[in-house]
């Protein structure tokens, strides 16, 4: 049986006390109650409220959040963790947040508290206090009683100065506008407006929007996927959640349509990247993790692509994730519990992922950790601010294509006083690496590109073989996008093949200048996007032993390649010559001492050459 607390918001008048009484009650006698998704806010700064008769002190952002919802003549009842949950109860926490996928989808309704602003005008008008019982019977988009957002229309044509507010207002109705499916250039703003400057003040109402708390929470994901209704409150503003849906799915397609080009500038793209960014990175998920699951672990994919999201808590960046998918979490025997360290809790995490799944798959694609944190551990409470949701998506999509060295058995694998031991073996030392270009457009890349190739010497070198079967041109242009496409009818990444990875050099020649492009074959915009994705924050490298690949900036010369038995991609590891008492006394006499530098792509070890070709080589390696 689930047994819960429910808020009762007691009704009144807009100035009076909030008063609140709590109850329990079991879900499975299928209460009627609605939920609230909202971020805390400052704990440290708090106002009393009364609930059971008695002051209970709550932060600033939730005490706005229930004057907003509490009804003048009717009482609500409520699911909020803030008040539902005894916080400093470590086991009353671990149970509550186990439930937390059944609350939300029983729920009602799960409002949406973005916060509150001060609503007034460039003019100095101020809309009245309102209540969301009273915003959600008169439409403020569409009421001349409080405010006509056209008047903010004319007077941004006007050049008047428009209030945070007004900017706001602005970008709702315009999401309104899209959600309905017109086109951009029926927007008021777009066909009066010849300076399309103006568009900048849609862009600054849409960062001021996302600037609201609640944007960056790691448990809004769930909260707002498992609601049967979301609806979106912002002051007196007042939205149902799949507007904002429909409006960032609408923007995207009319951007890239011929019937609205003529709007379309920086202002305008940039706005829709960060609009459809922040809406499609939380309602994206049903596409890409629970209608349509990874093949290797759920439970994982969830945990790669949020990493991006804020927790008070950093056990909160697992906790957070795990009613997206429960069954993968139950399979792995990880359940909510705050009695588990942070650290301890990753450590967790890992080990049954290997356990489950006799994979390394857990261990890929993590940078940067914090100090203090083993260099080959997911570091789910750091995580890099210019690694976007979107990338995130797109690589962990690149390492289901690969296969270095899966085994169908068990793997020897153990983890002690967090040394991570498995079995690996050396392919390659790096003894060349090229000055690191920052990316900002294809431009930038075919910059760094030609780095790379000046490295590898692929002009100097036409017929230079890689091996017996392909030559260095072919090996350097499937290095570059490692061995991944997006097809031009962009369904779904894919392995490269010989036509495609051949039109690397009159790709490379008209990108270059040294001939003109004479046609619009498909291939060129697979190419564009295809290095850009490849080898964003990548850095190439040559081996000693003559193989080229792509890893982790941070990598050195020096710095080995190694496969390890049970990952899916090579790995760029750093020898320690001496580690410290402490881990001499953990380790194994003979033990190979090293530090993780990061998953890597070696060009000709990603498809099991490593333990076909050298399978003596194969020795139990010590990872710090």
């Amino acid at each position: 049986m689930h047994e819960i607390c429910l808020l009762t918001i007691i009704h009144g008048e807009w100035v009076d006390v909030i008063r609140c009484k709590r109850d329990r009650v079991l879900l499975e006698h299928n209460p009627t109650f609605e939920a609230l998704s909202y971020a805390w806010g400052d704990t440290a700064i708090t106002t009393p409220i009364v609930v059971d008769g008695e002051d209970f002190q709550v932060t600033l952002n939730l005490e706005s959040a229930l004057r907003r919802l509490r009804n003048k003549e009717d009482d609500r009842v409520i699911w909020i963790d803030q008040l539902c949950i005894d916080q400093r109860n470590e086991d009353e926490k671990s149970q509550q947040v186990g439930y937390m996928a059944e609350i939300f989808g029983a729920a009602q309704r799960v409002f949406i508290w973005l916060g509150d602003d001060e609503e007034t005008s460039g003019t100095g008008f101020t809309l009245p206090a309102r209540s969301v019982e009273e915003a959600e019977k008169s439409d403020l988009l569409d009421s001349k009683a409080y405010w006509d957002v056209r008047t903010a229309t004319i007077r941004l044509l006007e050049d008047k100065r428009l209030s945070d507010w007004e900017k706001i207002a602005t970008l709702l109705y315009f999401i309104r506008h899209l959600a309905s499916n017109e086109h951009l250039v029926d927007f008021p703003i777009f066909p009066s407006v010849t300076n399309l400057s103006h568009l900048k003040t849609l862009k600054e109402g849409a960062e001021l929007l996302l600037k609201k708390r609640w944007w960056n929470r790691i448990w809004v994901v769930q909260e707002t996927l498992l609601a049967k209704e979301a609806t979106v409150v912002l002051g007196s503003w007042v939205l149902p959640w799949n507007i904002f849906v429909s409006a960032a799915i609408n923007f995207y397609q009319h951007m890239r349509s011929p019937c609205c080009s003529r709007v379309l500038d920086l202002e305008l793209a940039e706005l829709q990247r960060l609009f459809h960014g922040a809406i499609w990175t939380i309602a994206g998920t049903l596409s890409y993790a629970v209608e349509r699951p990874p093949p290797e672990d759920e439970l994982l994919y969830l945990l790669w692509a949020f990493r991006f999201k804020q927790a008070t808590d950093d056990r909160d960046k697992v906790f957070g994730v795990l009613s997206l998918n429960k069954s993968a979490s139950l399979r792995h025997g990880i359940v909510p519990n705050y009695s588990l360290g942070t650290l301890q809790l990753y450590l967790q995490v890992v080990e049954k992922h290997i356990e489950a799944t006799s994979t390394l798959h857990s261990i890929v694609n993590w940078r940067p950790r914090r100090t203090g944190v083993p260099t080959w551990l997911p570091d789910w409470a750091s995580a890099d601010p210019d690694y976007s949701w979107t990338e995130s998506i797109n690589r962990n999509a690149f390492y289901t294509f690969y296969c270095a060295w899966r085994s169908k058995d068990k793997l020897d694998v153990t983890i002690s006083d967090k040394i991570l031991r498995c079995t690996g073996i050396l392919v390659g030392t790096i003894s060349a690496v090229p000055k690191y270009i920052a990316l900002s457009g294809l431009t930038q890349t075919i910059q760094m590109l030609s780095e790379w190739r000046s490295m590898a010497n692929v002009d100097k070198n036409p017929d230079k073989r890689y091996t017996d079967i392909e030559s260095w041109q072919d090996a350097f242009s499937r290095t570059v996008i490692g061995d991944i496409l997006l097809p031009a009818d962009r369904y779904g990444y894919r392995r490269a093949r010989k036509e495609e990875w051949e039109f690397f050099g009159r790709w490379w020649r008209i990108k270059t200048g040294v001939e003109q492009q004479t046609d619009e074959h498909k291939l060129f915009e697979v190419w564009d996007a295809a290095v850009q994705m490849a080898s964003q924050r990548q850095s190439f490298f040559l081996t000693e032993e003559g193989y080229m690949g792509t890893g982790p900036l941070s990598l050195v010369e020096g710095d080995q390649v190694y496969v390890l038995k049970g990952s899916n991609v090579p790995f760029i590891l750093r020898p320690v010559n001496r580690p410290d008492d402490a881990q001499r006394r953990s380790g194994v006499d003979g033990d190979l001492y090293c530090t993780m530098v990061g998953d890597c792509y070696c060009h000709g070890m990603m498809d099991g050459e490593a333990i076909r070709k050298l399978p003596e080589q194969a020795k139990l390696v010590s990872i710090l």
